[in-house]
């Protein structure tokens, strides 16, 4: 009967006019199944109790609460005075007043927090394993009703969500089971969620995983517990999971601020935001810049940040309670062994409040054995080093105006990067390596020959110092594994040669040798297949080859073209003047193809086959 205290006037009746076996007739009030109906109805209740603060209305169920009995009985004569002005009525008998408990909406509200719908919750328990997409999509629906209660949801749910995309066809495995026993399981347990309170200290606890994105709104009680006000999670998408660890840590920051944002955002008690990813302390602290060698992402990310009042908190992961909503879809990986295999064994602390962060202590390196490398040794090199010890001064006292030193100007060009922490040289968040350990960290880098593209990117990543490029070319490219994996350059493809039309108009020309202790010149003409050798064993320089050629060529007349190999007789300056003195083409075969210059190659097998048998 609520929808019909509202009077319709007399424009909007034709609209609702129906069809009977007595005639047309239309409704003169509001009435159930016009589609507009609900949003009408919600409007005018919302514009009626408008202003009231602990009163919460959804259609004709209205909630009006108060912490004391006076307050409420004052917040209910105003509520039925409004309603009563409006010329809408109650019905006495679906009213209850001065309850501690009620269910609303789904929910049963006390004064100690929110907490399920036990009748709703057993619907959950007793459904059965879906069969098809539509009853998958059905008891999805159905839970995701109650998801704030339920830690990491979106990962115990991916998959489930699997199988509701497009083209997948309908295979119930056990990991499915898996997952739908699993949601049930939390669905029924007894988790309460406590009432926000804006005068406490809230905590905003986030974290990432391979799979999604986890966070946790809380509170600190009187007695000074948290206690959970609600649970938020959601999977990666494709690109997101491309993401670095750092991004992905990142991106769970934002995720979480954003979806809690009517809770956090104008706040004059700074809350409190708790990451397990330590770098992120630097990056994100309210107190500190955005560093200029972050990626664009983080950047764009603190901007967005700046916006709260905050204080960020490093939290080891088997501290960290987010830390099961962004894996809890993950098998045989616990938080505990995660934060041991990142060695990290700090208490957690506010960005405001601690030490600068040691950003040199979370250079790893991946390696069986021994470490190549300690923090104890790259702080007693940077000690070492008169150059870094230089900018570390300059960095401590500041820049003077103009430097004059050539070793020092690299240094001075990035000077807003460089920062001197716990004895060690940084620029942004990449050491910058002393000269007495450069070689040494580069050949581990390259230990496992990766090539120049792969190893740069790995140096590059964690060190800086000035030439890292050109030191590792040189590094990789006099490197003997190097040289033998790497691939003979692609053969160049074989064309004939064309027939020349006169004796002596092209020449072929090649070494024969060292063969008994002798090394001979073989020139062959393509034409008439001619063939003279020439005894050169004293010498193969250019000048010797001339030499014979000008004896060649005084019998039979200068070639218009001489093909030969890279050898570096043919190649050098001298040979190459020879030629144009003369006006002769002078063609070399493709590296590591010797069978373009075919004609003297044939003659040469012939020449060494004659000398071995004779």
């Amino acid at each position: 009967m609520a929808y019909n205290q509202f009077l319709l006037d007399e424009e909007s009746q034709p609209v609702t006019c129906i069809n009977t076996h007595r005639g047309l007739f239309n409704y003169t009030r509001l009435v159930f199944g016009l589609s507009s109906a609900q949003s009408i109805f919600q409007r005018a209740m919302e514009t009626t109790l408008s202003g009231l603060d602990g009163v919460l209305c959804l259609l004709d169920d209205i909630l009006v609460t108060d912490q004391t009995p006076g307050g409420h009985l004052k917040k209910l004569n105003i509520v039925l005075q409004r309603l009563q002005d409006a010329g809408l009525t109650v019905q006495k008998d679906k009213c209850d007043f001065f309850k501690n408990e009620v269910k609303y909406l789904g929910y049963i509200i006390t004064k100690n927090g929110l907490q399920k719908d036990p009748e709703k919750v057993k619907a959950i328990a007793d459904a059965p394993i879906p069969s098809d997409v539509n009853t998958l999509q059905s008891f999805l629906g159905l839970v995701n009703y109650y998801r704030n209660f339920v830690a990491g949801a979106s990962c115990i749910l991916s998959p489930l969500y699997d199988l509701l995309k497009k083209g997948v066809k309908w295979n119930w495995s056990t990991s499915h089971q898996q997952a739908f026993d699993k949601i049930k399981k939390c669905l029924t347990s007894d988790q309460v969620l406590t009432h926000f309170n804006s005068n406490a200290k809230i905590v905003l606890i986030v974290d990432a995983s391979p799979c999604g994105l986890g966070a946790i709104l809380s509170q600190i009680d009187n007695e000074g517990l948290e206690r959970p006000v609600a649970f938020a999670s959601r999977t990666l998408n494709a690109a997101e999971k491309n993401y670095s660890q750092i991004q992905k840590e990142a991106t769970a920051i934002i995720f979480g601020i954003r979806r809690f944002h009517q809770y956090l955002y104008g706040r004059s008690d700074p809350f409190i935001l708790r990451t397990d990813h330590k770098p992120l302390i630097s990056i994100f602290g309210p107190h500190k810049g955005i560093p200029e060698v972050s990626a664009n992402r983080l950047q764009r990310y603190a901007m967005f940040l700046s916006a709260y009042n905050y204080t960020i908190e490093y939290v080891r992961s088997a501290d960290n309670n987010a830390d099961f909503l962004s894996r809890a879809s993950l098998q045989g990986e616990s938080p505990r062994a995660r934060a041991e295999s990142e060695g990290d064994n700090i208490g957690a602390h506010t960005a405001a409040a601690a030490a600068p962060i040691d950003r040199a202590s979370y250079v790893n390196f991946v390696v069986e054995g021994d470490m190549p490398l300690t923090l104890n040794e790259l702080r007693k090199a940077t000690k070492e080093d008169a150059v870094l010890q230089l900018v570390v001064n300059y960095v401590q006292n500041g820049w003077p105006k103009k430097i004059v030193d050539s070793q020092l100007k690299p240094y001075h060009l990035c000077k807003t990067q460089l920062s001197y922490e716990d004895g060690c040289l940084m620029r942004g968040h990449k050491v910058i390596l002393p000269e007495s350990l450069r070689s040494k960290v580069l050949l581990e880098l390259h230990s496992s020959h990766l090539g120049i593209v792969k190893t740069k990117s790995e140096a590059r990543s964690r060190f800086w110092f000035t030439g890292i490029d050109a030191m590792l070319e040189k590094m990789i490219h006099s490197c003997e594994i190097c040289k033998q994996l790497r691939p003979s350059p692609p053969r160049a493809p074989l064309a004939p040669w064309e027939f020349p039309h006169t004796p002596f108009h092209r020449l072929h020309v090649d070494f024969l040798g060292p063969l008994n202790n002798q090394t001979f010149l073989v020139v062959v003409d393509a034409h008439t297949k001619w063939l003279e050798v020439y005894d050169v064993s004293t010498s193969t320089t250019s000048a010797t080859v001339i030499e014979k050629l000008y004896d060649f060529m005084s019998k039979y007349g200068l070639p218009h073209t001489i093909v030969s190999d890279n050898g570096t007789a043919f190649t050098s300056a001298e040979f190459t003047k020879f030629c144009l003195l003369n006006g002769i083409a002078h063609i070399t075969s493709p590296p590591y193809n010797p069978a373009s210059n075919g004609q003297a190659e044939s003659f040469v097998k012939i020449v060494k086959k004659g000398i071995k048998s004779s």
